[in-house]
Parts: C-alpha cells; sequence; structure tokens
C-alpha cells in the first residue's frame, strides 16, 4: 500500500517520465518492484457527493458525472478521478485530483509495478472492517485516525454518505446533517479515543470497536492485491487509467492462449488421423476392386470405371443367358435422394416452412413432416419439390395453431422427372 505524501502530491510540478528523483525513499522502493499496490488516498485529498437513486439514469457516464460535480469542485472536469458506490439509499460519488497522482502512478507502472486501485484509504478499511462486523446493523459510523474523524453513513451496510471532520465541533455538524435526528440511529465508534456521546447526541445504539485505520486498510490492500477481495471504489478512471488492464488476469490470459492453441493442434491432428484413416480404406478398397476385375477379366486392362463396366458385362450376359435376376450388388446411398431435396428448397423468404421431421432411403424420402406458414407456402415447397425431380403426392393438409402441418409419406425419386431450372 502507499499513502502519497505531501511532498509526492506537490512533485508533479517537477517530475517528468524520465527524472522521478524527487519521489520519497518509500515509493522509490515500491516503485524499483514489479509488485502489485494498491494507491490509498487520505480522507482530505477527496472529494464526496451523495446522489439520489432517481439521478442514476442521469449521471450513468462518466462525463454526466464529473461535469455534474464540477460546479463543487474547483478543479477542472478533465482533470477529476471519478469512481461510484451505487447502493439502494443511493448512490456515493468520489473524486480526487488526478493531476496529484498521475505522475506518482507513471512512475511506478514504469518500473514495472503495478496500481491495483486508487481508492480513499477508509473506504479501505471499511472494506476490512465489514469482513469481520455486519455493516447491515449500522446507520453510521465514526472512525478517529491522525487525520481527524470520518464520519460515513451507512445504507444496508453500503456507505453513501462520507464526511470529513478535523475536530469535534466539525463532527458534531457533520453528524446532524449527515445521519439525521440526534434521538435515533445505531452508530459505530471505532478506534474513537474519548467519549463521542456529547457529540452526537442521544442514539437508538452504539458500538464501541478497536480497530486501527491504517492497519485494517493494509490488511484489506493485501488481499485485493492477492485477488481475494474488490476495493468498495476506484478512481482508476480517466486520466489515471492503467496502461495496462490485463496485466492480473495475464497468466491466465497466456494459459487460456496456450489451451486455444493446442486444442487447434489436437483438432488438426485428429483430422489427420482421420483423413489417412479414410485413404487407407479407399486404397484397399481400390485394390480389392482391382483384383477382382483381373481375376473376372484376365488380361484385361483396368478401365477407369470398374463397377460400370462389370454392369455393362452383366447385362450382356442376362441378355445373352436369359438371366434376369440380379447378380452384382447394387450401391445404396441415399445422397442423390438427398441433393436433389437440398436443391429443390424454395429460395430464401420465398416460403415460411418448418421441417422437424426427415427420413431419407436409397430412392425415396420415407418421412418428411413438419409445418408451413400458410397452404401456399405448402404448396410453393412441394411444387419445387417435384421440378427437382421427386415424386410428391398432391398436397393433403390441417389446420395447426401457427399455419398448416406438412405430412408426406414415401416421395420417390423420380431420375427421369422434370429438373429446376
Amino acid at each position: 500500500m502507499i499513502i502519497p505524501s505531501r511532498e509526492d502530491l506537490n512533485a508533479r510540478n517537477t517530475l517528468d517520465g524520465d527524472d522521478a528523483g524527487q519521489l520519497t525513499e518509500r515509493t522509490n522502493a515500491l516503485a524499483d518492484t514489479d509488485r502489485s499496490v494498491v494507491l490509498a488516498l487520505n480522507t482530505s485529498d477527496c472529494f464526496s457527493f451523495f446522489r439520489e437513486v432517481a439521478d442514476r439514469r442521469r449521471l450513468k457516464t462518466r462525463n454526466a458525472m464529473v461535469y455534474d460535480i464540477e460546479e463543487f469542485i474547483p478543479l477542472d472536469a478533465d482533470d477529476l478521478a471519478v469512481g461510484v458506490l451505487d447502493s439502494s439509499g443511493g448512490s456515493l460519488i468520489i473524486a480526487a485530483d488526478s493531476r496529484s497522482l498521475v505522475t506518482l502512478v507513471r512512475t511506478i507502472e514504469s518500473r514495472g509495478g503495478y496500481i491495483a486501485s486508487v481508492t480513499p484509504i477508509v473506504l479501505l478499511a471499511i472494506g476490512a472492517l465489514a469482513k469481520a462486523h455486519a455493516l447491515k446493523k449500522w446507520d453510521a459510523l465514526i472512525w478517529e485516525s491522525d487525520e481527524g474523524f470520518d464520519l460515513v453513513r451507512l445504507c444496508n451496510g453500503k456507505p453513501i454518505g462520507w464526511h470529513w471532520c478535523s475536530d469535534q465541533v466539525a463532527l458534531k455538524e457533520s453528524f446532524h446533517f449527515l445521519v439525521g435526528s440526534e434521538d435515533a440511529g445505531r452508530v459505530a465508534l471505532v478506534h474513537c479515543g474519548e467519549d463521542l456521546g456529547n457529540v452526537i447526541g442521544k442514539v437508538e445504539h452504539v458500538d464501541a470497536i478497536e480497530m486501527d485505520r491504517q492497519q485494517a486498510a493494509a490488511d484489506e490492500c493485501s488481499r485485493i492485491v492477492a485477488g481475494r477481495s474488490t476495493p468498495l471504489v476506484d478512481l482508476r478512471d480517466g486520466p489515471l487509467r492503467s496502461a495496462s488492464p490485463y496485466r492480473p488476469i495475464r497468466n491466465s490470459l497466456r494459459m487460456a492462449i496456450a489451451a486455444a492453441l493446442v486444442f487447434q493442434v489436437v483438432v488438426l491432428a485428429s483430422a489427420w488421423v482421420v483423413r489417412e484413416r479414410y485413404a487407407s480404406q479407399t486404397e484397399a478398397s481400390v485394390l480389392s476392386q482391382e483384383l477382382n476385375f483381373k481375376t473376372v477379366f484376365p488380361g484385361e486392362p483396368i478401365p477407369v470405371g470398374m463397377v460400370a463396366r462389370l454392369e455393362s458385362e452383366r447385362r450382356r450376359l442376362a441378355g445373352t443367358r436369359g438371366v434376369s435376376e440380379k447378380t452384382l450388388p447394387v450401391v445404396q446411398s441415399a445422397l442423390p435422394v438427398m441433393h436433389v431435396f437440398l436443391s429443390g428448397m424454395p429460395e430464401f423468404d420465398s416460403a415460411k416452412f418448418n421441417i422437424e421431421r426427415l427420413e431419407f432411403s436409397a430412392g425415396s424420402i420415407q418421412n418428411l413432416s413438419g409445418e408451413a406458414k400458410s397452404y401456399r407456402d405448402l404448396e410453393y415447397l412441394a411444387d419445387r419439390l417435384r421440378h427437382a425431380g421427386l415424386t410428391v403426392p398432391p398436397v393433403s393438409t390441417t389446420a395447426t395453431n401457427n399455419g398448416v402441418s406438412i405430412r408426406f409419406d414415401e416421395i420417390l425419386h423420380s431420375e427421369n422427372g422434370a429438373k429446376s431450372p
């Protein structure tokens, strides 16, 4: 965790990317490593604003958000780093001067470090407090530190209001303004060394908790860097946007890419093995056909179409000897019927229909069933299949909820039928 000192922030006017010698020794030591760090902002360096739930749509974009709060901050909108925490009670907008931080962030990044988050130190501490206590039971909490008092209003365990108070007088005024009535509310006093009863007035319930703000924030930073927690608000946007946002998951990305490459290699290797197996089977089949041809027709050259030659010879012998039965095996394949069917499909948007069942055999379509948008679409489909070379019977259908039914059984493939244009 880095908490920029005043010297760090004031150095922005003299530091550049090549000369970071004026940063403090503590910051340089961290910047010289390739570790991930969290940049924790002091409360006095931040601005906070509360907006109602109804304002979320209006403040949906970052530009709308910064221009909405710009009039309340003596800074240009382009120099603001903002973050927002939404809850059922409203939205807490946190802003900071990016000019005071951008040089420090870029210096750390240029030396191999990574800024995991830029967030107020008190919100880091509240993140640690939430892991030890149920924040939903409190309406507000007061956290005392070297800076003064952080007064945070809660709604269902999430901060919706935040004031920094330098002393108890300011705390009393802010408490009555932020929390509400003096005689209501449940308040947590964290690391408060003095009795604040006279300051906050009469409230429903008060819990005293001993937890150092800086130590709690440091513990939460360790969890954020390790990926076990996320900050309530992150100001790494706009001028403070990370130069390498995927660095925390780069190892996972590399593993994913490597796994994808290995998967592609495996797929290609499997396809090659299947190809080689089919090639080997094809070669064996061709050699077997050639051997059979040489056995039947010794001394004759092997023609290109061995099956056609055998079929021709069978017909010649059958005509000579009066043999009518088939002695050669018939190749059974549904591919010709499938080709004719697909070639007869209507063009896109010319007919609307849904085919739910389709069964092919070697010489016919045994079953074609589904649903058409209208009788016209069904008749157009049947007409297209007839022109493609299929013997489609006259259309007979019934009405359905979405149109008309499609039901054809035993559509024969007529090789002499008309062809589609």
